[in-house]
């Protein structure tokens, strides 16, 4: 995965549905671990052209879309 790659959220959360679609921004690796930790701007519909702040999400709970 890098940075521009369009992924589907696997893991729901508050307010963000599982399959939800996002973009990638920008990541970060874990001490002491081999995941990395990416920030992702989520494509909501009912947003209305309000922005978000991109959320944080493990790279295993992303798939990458294409």
């Amino acid at each position: 995965m890098q940075p521009g790659n369009l992924v589907t959220i696997k893991r729901g959360g508050i307010g963000i549905p599982a399959g939800t679609l996002g973009l990638l921004l920008s990541s970060t690796a874990m001490p002491m671990a081999s995941t990395k930790i990416w920030m992702v701007s989520v494509v909501l519909p009912n947003l209305q052209g309000r922005q978000r702040p991109p959320y944080r999400y493990l790279e295993g709970d992303l798939e990458l879309v294409s």
